[in-house]
């Protein structure tokens, strides 16, 4: 009922009589190229190849596919090729996906990394950071956040993952709400005061 079959430059099935492979009408003609190495499992009777395998007539056009018929995300598998003279690879299912359209390389699903660089910004094992010194800006999962400075306890700006907020020069506009800490020489409580609780209310 099927045959697999390998060339070295000639098709020695009976179906493939020369390096030309014809299917049904509705697939197109190619040749064949000459000592590749080309594989595919075809239905005899129908002469058409088998679902879900890589066709002669794939493989010497320069594509491979399993699964996938066409450059989309809608069913499972994958098709690497040539469409309408531009290289693509689309590979996954509809929900996780790795697509090359030719000019953009789009990842739906996670997408994890502990080297390399995304923008100017490098990838770390805990942080993602770019600059040095007064450029620097850095998101560290063991510190917090912090800007212009190699180093957080040294950075003019910085929260860290406790929420304490060290600002060498900040201009804020909105309402501010403190219950705790201290203005100036005047400590914030129920109220404001200064020495021995000399009091503003």
């Amino acid at each position: 009922m099927a045959d697999d079959i390998f060339t070295d430059g000639t098709i020695d099935v009976t179906l493939y009589k020369t390096t030309t492979a014809t299917y049904s009408p509705d697939i197109p003609t190619q040749d064949v190229t000459a000592n590749s190495l080309f594989s595919a499992t075809v239905d005899e009777a129908a002469q058409t190849p088998a679902a879900g395998t890589t066709t002669l007539i794939q493989q010497a056009a320069g594509g491979q596919a399993a699964g996938k018929t066409k450059f989309d995300n809608t069913e499972v598998g994958y098709i690497l090729g040539i469409d309408s003279s531009v290289p693509k690879f689309y590979i996954g299912n509809t929900t996780n996906y790795l697509n090359w359209t030719g000019t953009q390389l789009i990842v739906s699903g996670n997408l994890i990394a502990t080297t390399g660089s995304i923008g100017g910004f490098t990838i770390g094992a805990n942080a993602l950071y770019a600059g040095d010194g007064a450029t620097k800006i850095q998101l560290d999962t063991t510190q917090g956040i912090f800007l212009g400075a190699n180093t957080l306890a040294a950075a003019p700006f910085s929260v860290s993952l406790a929420g304490a907020l060290i600002s060498t020069n900040a201009t804020i506009t909105g309402a501010i709400t403190a219950t705790s800490g201290s203005i100036g020489s005047f400590t914030i409580g129920t109220y404001l005061y200064t020495g021995s609780k000399d009091c503003l209310q």
